[in-house]
Order: structure tokens, then sequence, then C-alpha cells
């Protein structure tokens, strides 16, 4: 049962593999299943507006300043590519670790946010998201390593930055947000099952007193 989002809901995020080997080019998304099974169809997201301003940021941090941008955004087999084109290097702390980090391999995800318009349950769990519009596409990474606070510390970065850095403020709301806007998705396809099997069931009713 395929069901549209109520407009008002806030940002979806889904995280996909990352940089391809050596190279700018950066997986910003793909028609695999996530962790929690949903999918985005790419036929259906919507890039017009990411275009105009297609910023790279981290961990969702719309509000910080941007560290790069995606170009040459591109559709190959089942995956959205994009090319990361760093800030250069003395814009700012932010946008120095950010490169350095993704020199040495270690911020190597994405991670991008969309909001959805229509979407369908899948068994046996998950969205298939159908139409939906990119918003945003952010460099993610894993909890802080050594290597990444070495890099972090050659850039005269306090404790306080790191920490804010490798934290993703907004992660759990994300969880949260995700699994209550799927609930709501849910509920709305089960009571539309629910309606239609009312329905099958009357019309069967009606045409075995008609026959009788």
């Amino acid at each position: 049962m395929t069901t549209t989002p109520d407009s008002s809901l806030e940002v979806i995020t889904k995280t996909s593999a990352g940089r391809i080997a050596d190279t700018p080019t950066f997986v910003l998304t793909t028609q695999s299943p996530d962790r929690v099974g949903d999918i985005v169809m790419l036929d259906g997201l919507d890039l017009k507006a990411f275009k105009e301003n297609p910023v790279a940021l981290v961990h969702h941090r719309s509000g910080d300043f941007p560290v790069g941008v995606w170009k040459n955004l591109r559709v190959v087999g089942d995956a959205l590519l994009g090319d990361l084109h760093l800030a250069s290097k003395g814009v700012s702390k932010i946008a120095d670790l950010a490169r350095g980090l993704v020199e040495q391999g270690i911020l190597r995800a994405v991670s991008i946010g969309f909001r959805a318009s229509k979407a369908e349950a899948m068994k046996p769990r998950g969205m298939r998201f159908l139409k939906s519009e990119l918003l945003e596409a952010s460099l993610v990474s894993v909890p802080m390593n050594p290597r990444a606070v070495i890099i972090a510390k050659s850039l005269g970065m306090s404790d306080a930055e790191m920490k804010e850095f490798f934290t993703d403020p907004s992660a759990d709301a994300v969880v949260e947000e995700e699994a209550a806007e799927q609930q709501s998705l849910r509920l709305k396809a089960a009571k539309a099952r629910a309606v239609q099997a009312l329905i099958n069931a009357t019309r069967s009713q009606r045409q075995g007193e008609y026959y009788e």
C-alpha cells in the first residue's frame, strides 16, 4: 500500500558506504536497504534544489561552515555518485580537519538528508521512498580514533572542538524521528489494508447473497 507522508515531517537521513578508493568520488546513496531496511528510489529522488547549492557538510550540521561542495552528480547503476571538492586549506579549522580526515581515509562515509513525499511499506520491514527531495549530503565519521585525534590536535583544535566535531548532535533525534515516521507510515498502511479488507469482505458477502 502506497502512502503519502505528511509534508511537515522533518528531514530523513540515510548513510552509504562512501568514498571510492583514492578518488574524489563518493557514493552519496544507493537503492540498497539501510540499517532499518529503507530504500530511496533514485528515479524518484529530486536533485534540482540540491544542485543549486550542493554544499558538503559534516554530520548534518547545517549551521556550521560547509567543508566543500559536491560536483558532477550522476546516477551509475543503483548508486548516486558525487565528486567532493573540499575547501582550500586555511579556510577554517573544521574544513582543514575534514580535509585531513578525508585524505587519511578516516572520514569516508556519506549520509544524505531528504524529505519524502511518497512511500510504501515493505515486508518484512522498512520503507521504499518512491518520491523524495535531496536536501543535503554530509560527510560522517565513526567515533573518534587515535589517528583522527592526532590530526585534530595538529590543527590546534581543543578537546571541546574535537568533541563537537566528532559527535553528531542529531543522531539520536534522527533515529527516533525515523522510527516514529516509519511507525506512522506503517500504521497508515495497515489502516488502509484493513479498510480494503472490509470492503472486499462486504463485496463478497453481497455477491453471495445475490447468487443465492
